[in-house]
């Protein structure tokens, strides 16, 4: 029986008819209306097929150019030239979104041996060259932005003109030849070079490399690359990939043809090699040993070497899915390898690698499945290999991993890993960490051992307790395993886990390798074992450790604890809790932290705490995840009932120190045992009926199931885990203990409870009671066994289930009883260090002489020593400091074993090395001395005495400083101005005026080492307001600015100069006055005899910098070039400056003070002519010095020509010519330098505007580096910035004079920055002025010298 159709099924039917007849007309529509022709059809040429390019130049560019591209769209251009040709491609502009690795938009260069490039962003590739006479362009937009595109051009060049247009590589024919790395970049500033190498047919290429200096690797693999290719053609081998300082093993190509190119950074300073090749005769089997194999994650898969690093595709970007990458990384036969994690982000959860995986194995055995965030230990190999694989799923995917391997010997496992170890005896002991205590998480441990040949070793295990095999799969999560290799064969015992002590290993061979791990879960007592080369040898026994200088300390512990005045009311049972009676539990501690994000001092109550101890409070070590090291930010607040009043009885103390378990690792590793801490209060606590102390519990004390215990706090009480509030009163809460077997269970805890830990709470759901956020730390006090009315702090609230409450997830706290040792070691360490030295001394010295050493001195001192001694004279007294000898591990800036020497205001000293320091006098009579030593070496160490001494005797015992009670003087550093300053030398001046007066410092002379590369100073000058504690520091000096005129509030100032124990220089000179009107008699230098010398200067310099045309033709303006060999052509080095008919002006940094000056010519050009002149003497500033970030301090040298030339000179300024801020110069030079001379090169007159000292020398500029003697030009604004710079050009800086209309040379170009897109900072130039007098000073000498 048929039913009628429903409204909307009719609806329904009607729009379904609609809508296709709207279909098939749009179809018609399309084919009956013609397309429109108008020119799209050719800017689609490249993007519908391959568009094929052939002709001996051409053009070509991204669809729609110059307006934006079309998204989604993928376009490809090949340009073939005749085979004889190369490509020359370059690009007129570009304009590409920017991506990070470029993986959204994107332009890819390939020519027949591989990829040349991928580009992307807005900056203009640098012009590339093929290999071969073809090259393949491909440029895919994505269906998101786009940009304007890029417009290019090529060009079919003749192979044998490559280093003419690249400025480097070329065609190499000849059975025997070499090549090295442009030593100077054209203007266009190409960073990819290559050379073709031909030999004669059936040759073979062999290439050796005799240096090799390029940038190192970094976390995304070699950005300065030489790549060596098997031949030019299609599908070429790749035979090499090389970066980095160490020079690499020859490379044997299979035929008589390679390639090599060289990828330059773009960015900093450019690299160098220099290789040379040869032909020759052999059988080629290049199958046998690659020296290239990609990994799948675009690098090598074959790691060897000593070092290098390895990472995922695109880190740390995202990896994409369906990888599958594999290294093998090699060393030296007999070495181990090292590998450390920098970082680990792969997608999955820890124990559960199914997805993304890294595993890691050695020769032996896999070594560990990795993925999640937690980085794993530090590995070490079983042999010299290690084998990497990494694989993806189809699904997620994360940042990745970067990871760095090195070369180790078997010697240094233990202070790597901190266990384990390489060992050659024929007997020895090996313990798992800890021992006797639980092992940590997250551990791997080597022993490698290796006995003489012929003999065989055996391994006994005297206590054996890890975690136990999984319950289904019977697997070892925690383990230890044996491996060998005998006769070629890999042999392994174990693995080995659980409580079953292990059979007897003996071993087939006289090495053995031993391997013990843990996982992050569950840890275990572990293992002792000894191994021998004697079957029947007896257990060896060890000798006891030997004791702490500090346990035969006194603890004085409270008399009476646990007994409250006011006891707490317990008899009542209310669910989740009851609040609590006000001050019946005395011993609760408010753990209130200042958080950094207010400004206004205000605390916040964050954990709880119990009070043991008059100075102790002990609580839980993770309140301390943030602010452990800012004291400041803490106060401990006793006799508290209620958070949101001041209360009459309660009592708040700021800290001085903050103690937590070494064993707590939360949060790098997700375990919370050891969740322990101890808090040094500032102050002693008087118990009284408000504030009072809990008990310890009995040693180890476990307490039986169903035990009632009672835990405080002030934790929220709304269960919301997102926004806890903390109570405003004190709550208790009755919590039975739940026994360690049911709360390990999977139901309950399971691998998270250690048997350190204690559980407890209510089974039933409906008794449920809990602690809550903000009771972290607070107590859990059980009545004493021995006597109930005694309260006993048995646990320490450590954590509990996300919202507090949870069926079977108890609250679990630390258990105190398992921690008394490490309690009583806390305290009595503490006590010794107040009152000791630490080295077996007394800390504070108040004789008026006496002496001190390091410890066991003249034996070697102990590894981590911490030793510190005060030394308190009377208030009329000084204290003078000598050192009878001092040997101390020798390091850069001290920052490994040393000696610190502090005053009253600082330090004035950091010490180390052998070099036995100067005498030292303190300017008041305290003097602190602390002496630090490391893990690693140690030395004989020092001794040292003091005595008391006058204050006037202070210049005569150090040579230097003193007291001064005058209302002017000089000071200056040692040996002023005869000769540098000594190391390690400290003075110290104390000036003391009439009291209604202030002083004013004045230095007029400075010249100390320069500051390091991160801009802290090593030997320094600081001046103090004051000469108490806490006075103002007017500054901290070093380089060689001469510092601004200081002024003192008061009448009193203290001027400390330090020097370290490496570099020295002239040092300083300075005085001080209280009229400002006072002149001060500077000390006069002796005459030189060359003084009245005469110099034959020209009649006229060329005054007429700026022609009617704009230009000037800058004749004095010289090309100063050298060749390494005398067969080689000269080439250019830098510009120098004509300032003398012989005399050439130019940077010290052009050429090195002990180079060969036959080697070396300065040449001169005009439009139509070029002269060069040999050279025979250079004059470098004395005082020259350069950073580690190229920047470089009085850059300023002389060059002496062999014979004169008959050109104008540039003017040289007076010595006291200035130069205005903001005044108009011009900076004229050549714009790059090019190989061969001058000829073809781009000179350039750039007007340029003289920047302030001051501007150039803030943070974001020079301020480490910019002195008086220096100029710098440029706008401040970053944007205007760049239309000042050129990157790499050179010459001098050119301004009119103010007392004539000559122009003079003001400035020689120094220092500036490294490329003018990314840095933008101003060029720097020598100020000439400044150093006119040196320059005629020297010239002089040169003269009275050689006609004398």
């Amino acid at each position: 029986m048929s039913r009628k159709l429903t409204s909307l099924e009719i609806f329904l039917i009607v729009l379904f008819v609609l809508m296709t007849g709207v279909c098939i007309a749009l179809i018609v529509l399309h084919f009956v209306n013609p397309q429109k022709n108008d020119g799209n059809n050719e800017k689609e040429a490249g993007c519908s097929s391959i568009h094929h390019l052939s002709g001996s130049s051409g053009h070509f560019s991204s669809l729609n150019y110059p307006s934006n591209y079309v998204n989604s769209k993928t376009c490809a251009w090949e340009i073939i030239v005749p085979d004889d040709k190369v490509v020359h491609l370059w690009f007129e502009d570009f304009h590409v979104e920017s991506s990070s690795l470029c993986i959204e938009d994107r332009v890819t260069i390939e020519d027949n041996v591989g990829l040349l490039g991928t580009y992307c962003g807005h900056n203009v590739p640098k012009p590339l060259v093929s290999a071969g006479n073809r090259i393949f362009v491909t440029f895919i937009s994505n269906g998101e932005t786009n940009d304007k595109g890029f417009d290019a051009k090529y060009e079919a060049v003749d192979p044998k003109n490559i280093a003419d247009i690249v400025g480097g590589g070329g065609y190499l024919d000849g059975n025997a030849g070499e090549f090295q790395s442009p030593a100077t970049y054209n203007s266009k500033n190409y960073d990819q070079f290559q050379w073709k190498i031909s030999v004669d047919a059936g040759y073979r290429v062999k290439l050796s490399f005799s240096s090799f200096n390029l940038e190192l690797p970094g976390p995304a693999g070699c950005k300065e690359v030489v790549e060596i290719y098997d031949g030019d053609t299609k599908g070429s081998q790749k035979l090499g990939h090389f970066c980095g300082k160490e020079i690499p093993d020859p490379v044997l190509a299979s035929s008589n043809s390679v390639l090599v190119r060289f990828k330059a950074n773009e960015l900093t300073a450019r690299g160098s090699f220099h290789a040379k090749y040869i032909a020759f005769e052999g059988d080629v089997i290049p199958t046998e040993s690659p020296s290239y194999v990609d990994s799948g994650c675009g690098s090598n898969a074959l790691q060897k070497g000593r070092k290098g690093f390895i990472h995922s595709v695109n880190y740390p970007d995202t990896y994409p899915p369906d990888l599958h990458c594999t290294w093998n990384i090699s060393v030296t036969p007999g070495m181990l390898i090292k590998l450390s994690f920098n970082d680990l982000s792969l997608d999955g959860e820890i124990g559960q690698c199914t997805g993304d995986n890294l595993e890691i194995s050695d020769s032996f055995d896999m070594i560990g499945s990795y993925c999640g965030f937690l980085k794993p230990p530090v590995i070490i190999s079983s042999s010299n290999q290690l084998f990497l694989n990494f694989t993806t799923d189809k699904v997620n995917s994360d940042r990745g991993f970067e990871i760095k391997w090195e070369e180790v010997y078997p010697d240094d496992i233990e202070e790597i890993q901190s266990c384990g170890g390489g060992f050659t005896e024929d007997s020895g002991v090996m313990k798992s960490p800890n021992w006797p205590n639980n092992y940590p998480p997250n551990r791997l441990c080597v022993w490698h051992l290796q006995v003489p040949e012929g003999k065989k070793i055996t391994v006994n295990f005297t206590h054996f307790d890890l975690e136990d095999t999984d319950l289904v799969t019977r697997l070892c999560y925690d383990y230890v395993a044996a491996y060998e290799e005998s006769s070629g064969v890999n042999i392994k015992y174990g693995p080995f886990c659980g409580v079953n002590m292990p059979n007897r290993i003996t071993s087939q061979s006289n090495t053995l390798s031993i391997r013990f791990y843990s996982d992050i879960f569950t840890e275990s007592r572990g293992f002792r074992a000894y191994w021998t080369t004697n079957p029947l040898q007896t257990p060896p026994t060890e000798p006891p450790p030997p004791p702490n200088p500090w346990d035969s300390i006194e603890i004085e512990w409270p008399k009476k604890c646990g007994l409250p005045t006011f006891p707490p009311q317990i008899n009542t049972r209310i669910v989740n809790g009851e609040p609590a009676v006000p001050h019946t539990w005395p011993w609760q501690v408010s753990m209130q932290v200042w958080p950094s994000s207010r400004n206004e001092t205000i605390f916040f109550h964050t954990c709880g705490g119990t009070l043991i101890h008059k100075n102790w409070v002990l609580t839980a070590a993770h309140c301390f995840i943030n602010y452990a090291d800012e004291l400041y930010r803490w106060q401990m607040c006793l006799g508290k009932h209620n958070l949101t009043l001041v209360e009459p009885n309660e009592k708040c103390f700021k800290i001085l120190g903050i103690y937590r378990h070494e064993g707590f690792v939360y949060p790098e590793i997700p375990a919370l045992e050891f969740d322990i801490a101890l808090v040094k209060l500032d102050g002693e606590v008087e118990a009284n009926e408000y504030i009072d102390f809990a008990c310890l519990p009995p040693h180890n004390q476990v307490l039986p199931e169903s035990f009632r215990c009672h835990a405080t706090g002030w934790g929220d009480e709304t269960g919301n885990s997102l926004a806890p509030k903390a109570a405003e009163g004190l709550n208790q809460v009755a919590l039975p203990v739940i026994s360690y077997e049911v709360c390990k269970t999977p139901q309950y805890w399971w691998f998270q409870i250690k048997d350190s830990m204690i559980c407890a709470g209510y089974v039933l759901p409906d008794q449920l009671k809990s602690v809550c956020q903000g009771d972290s730390g607070g107590p859990l006090v059980c009545p004493s066994s021995t006597n109930s009315s005694i309260w006993e702090v048995h646990g320490i609230t450590s954590f509990g289930p996300i919202g507090c409450i949870m069926d079977k997830k108890p609250s679990v706290f630390t258990r105190s009883s398992a921690h008394l040792d490490w309690i009583d070691l806390i305290i009595k360490k503490d006590l010794y260090d107040t009152y000791s030295s630490g080295c077996g001394s007394a800390k504070d010295l108040s004789d008026r002489k006496g002496q001190f050493t390091s410890m066991q001195y003249p034996s070697t001192y102990s590894n981590n020593a911490d030793c510190i001694w005060n030394i308190v004279a009377p208030a009329d007294k000084v204290i003078h400091l000598h050192f009878e000898r001092f040997v101390l591990e020798e390091s850069n800036f001290c920052n490994n074993d040393r000696v610190v020497i502090s005053d009253e205001l600082g330090i004035v000293g950091s010490l180390c090395g052998n070099y036995v320091p100067h005498d030292l006098v303190s300017f008041s009579n305290k003097l602190s001395v602390h002496f630090i030593s490391n893990s690693r070496l140690v030395d004989v160490g020092f001794g040292a005495s003091w005595e008391f001494v006058d204050p006037n005797l202070i210049q005569s015992i150090a040579g230097c400083g003193g007291h001064f009670n005058t209302d002017e003087g000089d000071f200056m550093s040692p040996n002023w101005p005869n000769s540098n300053y000594p190391n390690s030398k400290t003075c110290t001046w104390k000036i003391t005026a009439d009291p209604s007066k202030t002083i004013q410092i004045i230095f007029t002379n400075m010249n100390l080492q320069a500051a390091n590369f991160t801009g802290a100073c090593q030997d320094y000058v600081e001046v103090f307001d004051g000469d108490k504690p806490g006075a103002q520091k007017l500054g901290h000096y070093c380089g060689f600015t001469i510092p601004p005129t200081l002024h003192t509030r008061g009448n009193t100032a203290v001027i400390t100069f330090v020097s370290n124990h490496i570099t020295n220089a002239k040092g300083f000179y300075g005085h001080w006055r209280t009229n400002a009107t006072n002149i001060i008699n500077v000390p006069q230098t002796p005459p030189k005899p060359w003084e009245n010398v005469n110099i034959n200067f020209p009649a006229n310099c060329d005054q007429q910098f700026i022609s009617t045309t704009g230009s000037s033709q800058l004749n004095w303006h010289a090309s100063i070039q050298s060749r390494s060999r005398p067969y080689l052509p000269f080439l250019h080095r830098c510009v120098g400056s004509l300032i003398h008919s012989q005399w050439i002006l130019l940077p010290a940094h052009c050429i090195e003070s002990d180079e060969n000056l036959d080697s070396w010519r300065v040449c001169f050009a005009s439009d139509t002519v070029e002269k060069c002149v040999g050279t025979d003497a250079f004059i470098r500033h004395e005082d020259f010095a350069s950073s580690q970030d190229n920047a470089y301090f009085h850059d300023i040298a002389l060059l002496h020509l062999s014979e004169k030339v008959s050109i104008n000179p540039v003017c040289l300024p007076n010595s006291e010519e200035t130069i205005s801020t903001g005044e108009i110069c011009y900076w004229a030079g050549w714009a790059a330098a090019e190989t061969g001379g001058m000829t073809g090169h781009a000179r350039f007159q750039l007007p340029v505007p003289i920047m302030s000292y001051e501007t150039c020398s803030k943070p974001s500029f020079w301020q480490n580096y910019l002195t008086a003697s220096m100029v710098c030009v440029g706008f401040e604004s970053p944007e205007k910035l760049r239309s000042t710079c050129k990157s790499g050009a050179e010459g001098a800086l050119i301004c009119q004079s103010s007392s004539n209309s000559a122009w003079n040379i003001q400035g020689i170009t120094s220092f500036g920055p490294s490329d003018c897109f990314t840095e933008r900072k101003p060029q720097v130039f020598t100020k000439v002025s400044a150093y006119r007098d040196w320059a005629m000073d020297n010239i002089k000498k040169y003269i009275y010298e050689n006609t004398s």
